[in-house]
């Protein structure tokens, strides 16, 4: 009978303990402020929105993401972070990456169809669809926006998506020069020198890149020379903006191995590859100028470019030596 009282006054208490805590918790002013965060502004969509209320899926990657501890050699490093991206990257300069969106998005033979790709401003897609990105240095790059989904149709026949690059401003002191290198295993080196100033409305940046590979495998190698610079204007009402880049590499390709190749060195390459050189010689080059003028209740902008690409890709039972010319307004 005493256990039966002592365990139900146990009970209670166990009961109103908690209760009472509770009340106590309520009844404390909560000291926590609301942190309120700052904006972002998208432009992908043409038309600036706030990234939360744009209507459409959206992912934006700032310049810290991209290039903070990050080598700069791939574009998986700037799209990583962006639900329903996907970067497939076998650090194969022969073959570059397959980007698809949603998973929509193949790669093609020398680049890559169905995502639409845009350099500051500049379309690097060419009108059959087909995209290359080897002009693209990725470690200059500050901003990365990318459109989901049939919304993409903004820019046309690009049913995967938009990706939209930009590279980095030009600083607003008169002259500033970084200087970086890269190191690493498979004889990795990369040397990359930046410079610009802004002097009153004008402004010019440059960036000169050097990358040699030696490869995981034999026959793997790779080296890659890139230039880009912008020269600005920026007036009362108008903007212009002229932008260049251009690309030289050589890429070998070791080829694929068959299991038992594998098994006995898998650093080796298949050998046909080696007899016939295969691999891709090639070289890009873009310019574009962009006029931006404000006007009442809105902007006017127009751009014009041009995108010139030789590429020679020797392969096992046939040599493919492409020129190829686009432009547009």
């Amino acid at each position: 009978m005493i256990s039966l009282k002592l365990l139900s006054g146990l009970s209670v208490l166990l009961l109103v303990s908690p209760l009472a805590g509770k009340a106590h918790a309520q009844e404390r002013p909560d000291s926590t402020a609301p942190v309120l965060l700052p904006g972002l502004t998208v432009g992908v969509l043409r038309t600036p929105f706030e990234a939360l209320r744009a209507p459409l899926a959206i992912g934006v990657t700032g310049q810290d993401q991209i290039q903070r501890a990050r080598p700069g050699l791939a574009l998986d490093e700037a799209l990583r972070t962006i639900p329903g991206v996907q970067v497939d990257n076998r650090y194969n300069y022969a073959l570059g990456e397959r980007l698809s969106i949603r998973g929509f998005g193949a790669r093609a033979q020398f680049g890559i169809r169905g995502v639409k790709v845009i350099v500051d401003g500049i379309p690097a897609t060419f009108p059959d669809g087909q995209t290359s990105l080897s002009h693209v240095n990725m470690s200059f790059l500050s901003r990365a926006e990318v459109v989901r989904g049939p919304a993409s149709a903004l820019y046309g026949s690009s049913a995967g998506g938009v990706v939209q690059l930009q590279t980095e401003s030009p600083p607003l002191s008169p002259y500033e020069q970084e200087v970086a290198v890269t190191a690493g295993s498979d004889g990795l080196l990369k040397l990359q020198a930046t410079g610009g100033g802004t002097s009153r409305a004008a402004s010019y940046l440059f960036n000169l890149s050097r990358l040699e590979y030696g490869g995981y495998r034999q026959h793997g190698g790779a080296e890659n020379l890139q230039f880009q610079g912008r020269l600005g204007y920026h007036g009362a009402r108008d903007d212009i903006r002229l932008t260049v880049s251009a690309v030289s590499y050589d890429a070998e390709n070791p080829g694929s191995l068959t299991e038992q190749l594998l098994a006995e060195n898998r650093f080796q390459a298949f050998q046909r590859n080696v007899v016939q050189q295969t691999g891709e010689d090639g070289a890009q080059q873009q310019a574009g100028l962009t006029w931006r003028r404000e006007a009442a209740g809105g902007e006017l902008e127009v751009t014009g470019y041009g995108i010139a690409r030789e590429v020679d890709n020797p392969i096992p039972a046939s040599i493919i030596d492409l020129e190829r010319r686009a432009g547009g307004v």
